[in-house]
C-alpha cells in the first residue's frame, strides 16, 4: 500500500520514532526510495518518516541528489541562529517565521549501515533541523512566529508567461524549479561555443536541459542591435522575464518587454560583490558567508532593488564548484518563494545602497598564476576559487604545475626558506609562503593527470628541495 503525506492535526505526527535497528537499515530501502518520490512528487526538500505514518527514525532530504540518513542525531551546533521562513508538507498552507542554528553536524547511519557525520549549512542545516524535530513529534509551528495562513493569489500563477536567460550551471537547478511550479514559455541562452583543449564546440548547460524539457531554446549573438529579436521576444508576450548567470547585459528594449519586468538571481549579498565573479570573488577573500540576491533588473550592473535575500555560509573547504551548487540550489528555492508576492504587489523592494557596493573583476587564466611570496591563506583561498577553472598554477622545472587541492598551515614566524621552496614536513608536503606553508594534497603536472601528492612524488623524487615559480 502506498503511504500518503499525513495532515495535522493528525496525532500520529506527534508520536515520538523509534530508533532504526542497525540490520533493519538494509530492509528499508524501498520504504526510503518511497519516501524520496512522495517528496518530490510534493516538491519538498525534505520529509520525515513519521510525516507518513511511519514511526521510524528515517529523514530523506533533497541535496543536489536526494538522500536517507537513519537515526540522525545534532552532535554540534553553530554558535549563531537565524529566523526565516518555514513551511511543512504536513501543515499546508501555513507559513511562520522559526529561528534554527545556522549551521549544525549531524551523526547518522547512511544506506549501508555506516555511521557518518555531516555538516550542513544555510538551506540545508534548516531542513534537516526541521525534519529531525518531526521524529520526535515536533511540528513547526510549534516554534514559528508570526504564523499565516498563504492566502488566495489574486492573479493566476500558472497562467503567468515567463522567459528565462541564462547559460552556465549555476542557472540549471533554477530553471528545472521554474518549471515545476510555473509556465515557461521560452529560454534565451548564449551560443553554442568552442571549449577545452580540443576546443570542440558544445551547447550551453542550459540549452541542454531547455531541450530535455521540451522547451523552445533561443541563441541571439547580440541583444543590444537585433531589434528582430527583440520582436520575436515581444510576440511571445512575456508578463515576466527571470535571468540567471545569463552574460550579456539585457537592453532597455528587453528590460521594458514584459509587464512584471526582470528578476535576476545573482549569487552574492548584494550591494556586495556586484560584476562577473561574484562567487569567486568571496572564497578569494575568504568570507565566511555570501548569499543570493533577487533583484528588479535595472539599466545598471546588478544594481536594481532587492526584492529578497538570503544568507549561506561558507565551508572552510568550499571550492567554487560546491559553492556555486549549494547557491544555485539555495537561489532556486528563493526564487519560486519570491515570485508568488512579487507578482501580487506584496513585496518592498528595498534600493540598494550604491555607498556601499563593492565590484569583481571577469576571471582570466593569468589571476590563477600563484605568487608564493603571498600568506599561505591567500593562496589557498585562490586554490578554492579557481577549481575547477581556471585552476591555480605554479612552475617546476620549466613546466605548468596545477595545484587543485591544498590546505593553509599558517605562521606568524618569518619564513626560514626560500619562497616557493618544497618541504616535508613529518608526512606532509608543504610549499613556503611569504607567511606559513601551502600544504599539497592533488597536483597535476603539465599534460599529465591529477595525482595525489604521495603518488605524484613517487614518480618525482626530484621534486623535493624544488623551488617553485611564479
Amino acid at each position: 500500500m502506498e503511504h500518503k503525506i499525513l495532515i495535522y492535526p493528525d496525532e500520529r505526527l506527534r508520536q515520538k520514532s523509534e530508533a532504526v535497528v542497525l540490520n533493519e537499515i538494509p530492509t528499508l530501502s524501498s520504504l526510503t526510495k518511497e519516501m524520496i518520490s512522495i517528496m518530490k512528487r510534493a516538491s519538498g526538500v525534505g520529509l520525515a518518516a513519521p510525516q507518513i505514518g511511519v514511526g521510524k527514525r528515517i529523514i530523506v532530504v533533497m541535496d543536489e541528489e536526494p538522500w536517507a540518513l537513519f537515526n540522525p542525531k545534532i552532535i554540534k551546533k553553530s554558535r549563531w541562529k537565524e529566523i526565516d521562513e518555514e513551511g511543512c508538507l504536513s501543515v499546508p498552507n501555513v507559513y511562520g517565521y522559526v529561528k534554527r542554528y545556522k549551521s549544525i553536524m549531524v551523526c547518522a547511519n547512511i544506506e549501508t549501515g555506516e555511521k557518518m557525520s555531516f555538516f550542513f549549512s544555510g538551506l540545508l542545516a534548516r531542513v534537516v533541523q526541521h525534519e529531525i524535530d518531526h521524529l520526535d513529534g515536533i511540528l513547526f509551528i510549534d516554534k514559528a512566529k508570526k504564523i499565516k495562513k498563504n492566502r488566495a493569489m489574486t492573479i493566476d500563477l500558472k497562467k503567468i508567461k515567463i522567459i528565462f536567460m541564462g547559460t552556465s550551471d549555476f542557472a540549471v537547478p533554477i530553471l528545472i524549479e521554474l518549471v515545476k511550479k510555473f509556465t515557461v514559455i521560452g529560454v534565451v541562452t548564449e551560443i553554442d561555443k568552442p571549449a577545452g583543449r580540443g576546443q570542440k564546440i558544445l551547447a550551453p548547460p542550459i540549452k541542454s536541459i531547455a531541450q530535455k524539457l521540451e522547451l523552445p531554446c533561443y541563441q541571439p549573438l547580440d541583444l543590444k542591435k537585433n531589434p528582430k529579436f527583440v520582436e520575436q521576444l515581444s510576440q511571445l508576450e512575456p508578463e515576466l522575464i527571470v535571468v540567471a548567470a545569463y552574460g550579456k547585459f539585457l537592453p532597455d528594449a528587453i528590460l521594458n518587454l514584459p509587464k512584471h519586468g526582470c528578476l535576476n538571481v545573482h549569487p552574492s549579498l548584494l550591494p556586495k560583490y556586484r560584476g562577473p565573479s561574484p562567487i569567486q570573488t568571496a572564497i578569494l577573500n575568504g568570507e565566511k558567508e555570501t548569499g543570493v540576491t533577487i533583484i528588479l533588473l535595472d539599466e545598471g550592473m546588478d544594481s536594481g532593488d532587492i526584492a529578497s535575500q538570503k544568507t549561506l555560509a561558507i565551508r572552510q573547504d568550499e571550492n567554487y564548484e560546491s559553492l556555486a551548487k549549494h547557491l544555485s540550489l539555495l537561489g532556486a528555492e528563493l526564487l519560486i518563494n519570491t515570485i508568488p508576492p512579487f507578482l501580487d504587489n506584496e513585496i518592498n523592494l528595498v534600493t540598494q545602497n550604491n555607498d556601499q557596493a563593492t565590484y569583481c573583476r571577469k576571471i582570466a587564466k593569468e589571476n590563477a598564476k600563484i605568487n608564493w611570496q603571498g600568506a599561505a591563506e591567500t593562496i589557498y583561498n585562490q586554490v578554492r576559487a579557481f577549481n575547477p577553472w581556471p585552476i591555480s598554477y605554479t612552475f617546476w622545472e620549466n613546466k605548468k604545475l596545477d595545484i587543485l587541492k591544498a590546505e593553509s598551515i599558517d605562521s606568524a614566524d618569518a619564513p626560514n626558506h626560500p619562497f616557493g621552496k618544497v618541504l616535508a614536513l613529518n608526512k606532509d608536503i608543504l610549499v613556503q609562503c611569504g607567511r606559513g606553508q601551502l600544504k599539497l594534497i592533488e597536483v597535476r603536472l603539465e599534460n599529465k593527470k591529477i595525482m595525489n601528492i604521495n603518488d605524484f612524488l613517487n614518480g618525482h623524487q626530484d621534486f623535493m628541495g624544488a623551488i617553485l615559480r611564479s
